[in-house]
């Protein structure tokens, strides 16, 4: 069956708020057991071409991926990059999403994504999405779905509303792209002093920043069902997934009490508090997007925080300290004041992407409370053990398979296996870097003579491996 996405295609692209090891960690902080992600079943619902997926099944030569769509011409790209990469770990497929409960076994997968569907589809859809959960969700799996929120989607709704009545009787895709385009640019232009004015202006720019293929669906869909928290989590529980908390930047820590606040012992009052007290902030910040995580109601979840559960962790930051002392992630900057813990984290930001354990940066509540802040803004992400690729190359180098598979289909942008995206431009040492595949020695690529001096080679394979592109 054809699909919209089979006329405009969604662009790949990878989720951090849905990694594994984001929902491992978040599990572990509320006193939870948590399957090892990387040789954990994972499962991708909706995922489009599997972008996603693929990534993380090129750095988990161990996990068993699994991945679905109804589109059939993303699943089709999604595979020639399998077949392109040389993937035995990655099984995809064109299937519907009230029909794959028939597909996968009972209580088969670790971590489970449904990520971009939940908000925009019917209520038997949505029913059917948790209905699914409820059936491959493994005992001590972690399930993510995430969807636009109420109220914040009220104003994605009026934009829509507006743009959708330009379209009237409008088929052509480039024709829709062309109005949509000028709708936007008309409300960014506008100078009135207007309150109501200036908030839809400051998402018409957040619009306009995304990929054409990512606004065509996400806010022009032939259904827009905005959600509240408290109505996804009471549906959620219909189906046997109990609410753990939120994934998203800033929200990681909502699902636990407040350092020093007392929890109520009773755990379905705790869970009360909890919901109530975010549907709240949902309210007062005009909350856009969620990114919930559930998990089996019989689980024990503890959500007051223990710092001591961060120690047996590994973290991995980018951060960098600038000339005035403070640090730098992204376009964010911010001080800590702690030397010590200071001195540490500039240690772990100048070896990025490799990962140094939690215990060798912070000890006691004073330095591991502000790791969890930093965590919880993706200043630095948690892991259960070190980084899954090779620090140098070894005896016979092997490219990441999801870079291999990129380069095949001639992109120079690629994701490396620490899930950041890197640029190649040159072709000589992408097809270098591809002479990497398992059977050949350094010597043997060096005598392939792709562009890269025989002296230099093991040290360009040296500073892929540090690059993290080298799997082991």
């Amino acid at each position: 069956m054809k699909t919209t996405y089979d006329i405009v295609e969604y662009p790949s692209m990878l989720l951090e708020t849905a990694h594994p090891d984001v929902h491992w960690a978040l599990g572990r902080l509320a006193g939870l057991d948590m399957p090892d992600p990387s040789t954990a079943r994972l499962l991708e619902v909706g995922g489009g071409d599997c972008v996603n997926l693929l990534s993380l099944a090129a750095a988990w030569p161990k996990c068993d991926a699994h991945g679905f769509d109804l589109s059939e011409a993303a699943i089709g790209r999604g595979q020639d990059l399998v077949k392109a990469g040389r993937f035995d770990n990655v099984t995809l497929a064109v299937d519907d999403v009230m029909e794959a409960h028939k597909r996968y076994p009972a209580r088969s997968f670790d971590y489970v994504v449904v990520h971009g569907l939940y908000a925009w589809v019917p209520p038997q859809v949505r029913e059917g999405i948790l209905e699914l959960l409820d059936h491959v969700l493994s005992d001590n799996g972690v399930a993510f779905v995430s969807y636009n929120a109420i109220p914040g989607g009220h104003f994605r709704k009026m934009l829509r509303d507006t743009i959708k009545f330009e379209l009237e009787g409008v088929d052509d895709p480039d024709e829709v792209k062309q109005i949509t385009m000028r709708v936007l640019h008309e409300y960014r232009d506008r100078t009135e002093d207007h309150p109501m004015i200036a908030c839809l202006k400051e998402h018409v720019d957040s619009m306009l920043d995304r990929p054409w293929g990512a606004l065509f669906h996400d806010e022009l869909g032939e259904v827009y069902y905005p959600q509240k928290l408290v109505d996804v989590v009471r549906a959620g529980a219909r189906h046997n997934l109990r609410y753990l908390t939120d994934s998203g930047r800033h929200l990681k820590l909502q699902g636990f009490f407040e350092i020093g606040e007392d929890a109520p012992f009773n755990s379905a009052k705790a869970d009360e508090l909890i919901l109530r007290r975010q549907m709240r902030g949902d309210f007062r910040d005009i909350r856009f997007f969620r990114q919930s995580l559930f998990v089996r109601p019989e689980r024990r979840i503890d959500r007051t925080i223990d710092f001591e559960r961060l120690s047996d962790m590994w973290l991995a930051t980018p951060m960098s300290r600038g000339e005035d002392g403070r640090f730098h992630v992204g376009k964010d900057n911010f001080e800590i004041p702690d030397g010590d813990l200071s001195d540490a984290l500039e240690q772990a930001g100048s070896v990025y992407p490799l990962r140094v354990k939690v215990s060798d940066i912070a000890r006691g509540p004073d330095q591991l409370r502000p790791l969890l802040a930093m965590f919880a803004h993706r200043f630095l992400t948690l892991h259960p053990g070190p980084e899954p690729w090779v620090r140098k190359p070894g005896e016979h180098p092997k490219l990441s398979p999801m870079v291999r598979a990129k380069f095949g289909a001639g992109d120079e942008e690629v994701f490396n296996l620490a899930q950041d995206k890197i640029r190649i431009a040159q072709p000589p040492l992408r097809a270098f870097l591809a002479a990497a595949d398992g059977s050949r020695t350094i010597p043997e690529i060096a005598a392939m003579e792709l562009g890269v001096p025989a002296e230099e080679t093991e040290q360009a394979l040296t500073v892929a491996a540090q690059r993290a592109l080298l799997i082991a």
